[in-house]
C-alpha cells in the first residue's frame, strides 16, 4: 500500500479542481491532487458536448447596468428560495476578477470584431455571458501547465475512495488505483471537487466517470447535502451522433414527431397554449424548467419514449428543413441565422448533418444543482473539509443561470484552495489516527464484492440507469420515485461479486456511491411534493409555500431514511 503526505489534497481534476490546486499553490504548502481519469480528460469541464460554454460575469461590458447586484437578484429568482443567498452573493461579487485572472493563465475568451463575444444566458435578465469555445477544457489546460511541479503529488488513475474524518475533522483520504494499488493519503485540509452524477443517468451529459462520488463521499464522511432534487435536463442529440440539441433551434418551430409519425404535441399542452408558443419559450433557455412553458417540450419527449413511441435509436424525431423554408422571414428565424454557422460546423464535427434528415433526440441529465452544503468560505460542515464545482450547493436553487456553473468552479474553486492552503499552515504535524482509520476502511472495503450478484457490474448499472432516467429525469410522481427506491433497495441487496465486478477496481465504488447518490436524490425528490424550478412533480404541479426551503440531509439527519449502502 502506499502512503503519502501532504498538506492539501484535491479530490476531482476538472475545472474546481485545477483552481483549487493553483490557488493553494500560491502558498508554501504541499499539494496532491487525486482524480479517476487524467488531466485535461477527466469530469464533465472537458466533456465535449457543444461548441461553446457561457460564463457569466457582471462586468458591465456588454451592458453598462449590470451589475454583481443585478448577477445576485438574478440568481436568487432563479433559485426560487433554494440557494444560500451569502454564498449565491459571493460567486456574483468574485465573478468578475475571474475574467483577468483567467486571462493571466492563457484563457482565451472568445471575440467578434475585436470585442468579447457576450450573450444572454438561460435565466439571466441582462447579456453577461463570456464565450469559451471548448467548454471548460481552455479552463483545465491552461491552469495545470501553471501547476508549480515541485511541490505537487498527481494521482492519475486514482478513486478516493473513502474520506478520514476523525471527532467531525477530515484528515485524509483512502483510495484505489486502476491497477488495484491501494493509497492513503495523509492530509490537514482537503478539497473536494469530484464532481455531479449524471452517469446515474441513461442518456447523460456527463463522461462515464461522473458517478455521484463527492455527494457520497461528502455524506459518509458527515457532511451536510443540500438540493439533491434539483438538477437540470435538457434535449440532446442521440442519432446520427452525440451532443447538445442546442436550444435556439426550437426557434424555427421544426418537426418533432414519434415512431409512428405522431407530433409529440399532440394531446400534451393545456387548453389555449400551442407548441408554437411553448417552441419559442424553450428557445430562450436550455434546461427544463417547471417555471416555464418550455416545460412540454421535455415533458412531450418523456412521455413519447415512456409510451413506447420512440424510434429506432430510442428517441423521437426531429426535422428542422421544411421549418428553415417556413420560417425565413419570420422573427425568430434571426436568432437561428446568428447562430447557424458555428453551431452546424460543430454537428458536422460530430457527424450530425440536420439538412440531411430528422435526428433523434432524448431528454438527457446535465448538471446537478445541489451537492455538499457550503458557506462563503467554501467550508463544508465538516472540519477541514472544503467543496467547489458540481459537487457543492449553495451558488445555485431550484433553477441556476446559464453560464454560472464554470465560474462557479473558478470562484468557489480559488477559495477553496485558499483556505484549505490557510487552514493547513496553522496546522502541525500529521493526524496519528489516519493510518488506524484507512486500515479500518480497507477491511471493510474488502467486503463489497462479498455479493450474491453474478450479473456484470454493467448490466447493474444499466438497470439503475434506466430507471432512474425514467423515474427521475423529468416525470416525478410518487410512484415512479418509489419505484427508483425500490431499484436501489433491490440492487443494494443483491450486491456485487467478483465475478460481477470483473477486472475493474473502480467498480465496487462506484456501485456503492452510484446508489447511495441516487437514493439521497429520490428521497428528497419524493419528500418534496410541490413543483418548483428544476423539480416537477406531475403528481403536485404547483409551487406550495410549505417548501420554501432548502432540504437538507445527512447521515445524522432525522428525515433522511435511505441509509448508507
Amino acid at each position: 500500500m502506499e502512503t503519502l503526505f501532504c498538506d492539501v489534497l484535491v479530490v476531482g481534476g476538472g475545472s474546481a479542481g485545477a483552481r483549487a490546486v493553483a490557488a493553494a499553490q500560491e502558498y508554501p504548502v504541499t499539494v496532491v491532487l487525486a482524480m479517476k481519469g487524467r488531466i485535461g480528460s477527466s469530469g464533465a469541464s472537458t466533456f465535449r458536448v457543444t461548441e461553446a460554454a457561457g460564463y457569466g460575469a457582471a462586468d458591465g461590458r456588454r451592458v453598462a447596468a449590470d451589475s454583481p447586484k443585478v448577477h445576485f437578484e438574478d440568481i436568487m429568482t432563479a433559485s426560487r428560495g433554494m440557494c444560500i443567498p451569502e454564498v449565491a452573493k459571493t460567486l456574483a461579487e468574485k465573478a468578475p476578477e475571474t475574467i483577468g485572472e483567467l486571462e493571466s493563465f492563457g484563457v482565451h475568451f472568445e471575440r467578434e470584431d475585436g470585442t468579447y463575444l457576450i450573450t444572454q444566458g438561460c435565466f439571466g435578465s441582462i447579456p453577461r455571458n463570456y464565450n469559451l469555445k471548448g467548454h471548460g477544457t481552455q479552463l483545465v489546460e491552461s491552469l495545470a501547465r501553471h501547476f508549480k511541479k515541485e511541490s505537487l503529488t498527481i494521482c492519475e488513475d486514482c478513486m478516493i475512495t473513502e474520506l478520514l474524518v476523525a471527532d467531525n475533522r477530515c484528515c485524509g483520504a483512502a483510495g484505489v488505483f486502476g491497477d488495484g494499488r491501494k493509497i492513503t493519503i495523509h492530509a490537514k485540509s482537503v478539497v473536494l471537487t469530484s464532481g455531479g452524477a449524471g452517469g446515474l443517468f441513461k442518456y447523460s451529459l456527463n463522461p462515464g466517470d461522473v458517478t455521484g462520488d463527492s455527494y457520497a463521499l461528502g455524506f459518509r464522511a458527515g457532511a451536510e447535502l443540500m438540493n439533491m432534487e434539483f438538477m437540470q435536463v435538457g434535449c440532446g442529440i442521440l442519432h446520427p451522433g452525440f451532443s447538445i440539441l442546442n436550444s435556439w433551434i426550437w426557434s424555427l418551430h421544426p418537426d418533432a414527431y414519434d415512431a409512428g409519425h405522431r407530433d409529440i404535441f399532440s394531446g400534451q399542452l393545456p387548453e389555449g397554449v400551442t407548441k408554437e408558443a411553448v417552441m419559442d419559450a424553450k428557445a430562450s433557455h436550455y434546461p427544463f424548467s417547471s417555471e416555464s412553458l418550455s416545460k412540454y417540450v421535455e415533458v412531450s419527449i418523456q412521455k413519447a419514449i415512456a409510451e413506447g413511441h420512440q424510434g429506432k435509436h430510442g428517441g423521437v424525431y426531429l426535422d428542422v428543413r421544411e421549418a428553415m423554408a417556413r420560417s425565413k422571414g419570420r422573427k425568430g428565424f434571426q436568432l437561428f441565422e446568428d447562430m447557424w454557422k458555428l453551431t452546424n460546423e460543430w454537428y458536422l464535427s460530430r457527424g450530425i448533418d440536420v439538412m440531411a434528415g430528422p435526428i433523434e433526440i432524448a431528454d438527457f441529465a446535465h448538471a446537478i444543482n445541489g451537492g455538499v452544503r457550503i458557506n462563503p468560505r467554501a467550508e463544508s460542515t465538516v472540519s477541514g473539509l472544503y467543496a467547489a464545482g458540481e459537487a457543492a450547493s449553495g451558488p445555485h436553487g431550484a433553477d441556476r443561470l446559464g453560464g454560472n456553473m464554470l465560474v462557479t468552479c473558478m470562484v468557489f474553486g480559488k477559495i477553496a484552495g485558499t483556505n484549505a492552503a490557510e487552514n493547513a499552515l496553522e496546522k502541525n504535524g500529521t493526524d496519528p489516527v489516519t493510518d488506524s482509520l484507512s486500515d479500518g476502511i480497507f477491511k471493510q472495503q474488502e467486503t463489497l464484492t462479498n455479493g450474491s450478484g453474478g450479473r456484470p457490474w454493467n448490466t447493474m448499472k444499466e438497470e439503475l440507469q434506466e430507471t432512474m432516467w425514467k423515474n427521475m429525469m423529468v416525470l416525478r410522481t410518487e410512484k415512479g420515485l418509489t419505484e427508483c427506491l425500490e431499484c436501489i433497495g433491490k440492487l443494494s441487496g443483491e450486491g456485487l461479486s467478483e465475478k460481477s465486478a470483473g477486472d475493474n477496481p473502480f467498480a465496487p465504488f462506484e456501485y456503492r456511491n452510484m446508489l447511495l447518490a441516487a437514493r439521497i436524490m429520490a428521497e428528497s425528490a419524493l419528500e418534496r411534493r410541490e413543483s418548483r424550478g428544476s423539480h416537477y412533480r406531475e403528481d403536485y404541479p404547483a409551487e406550495n409555500r410549505e417548501y420554501a426551503k432548502p432540504r437538507i440531509v445527512s447521515k445524522q439527519s432525522s428525515d433522511f431514511s435511505g441509509g448508507t449502502p
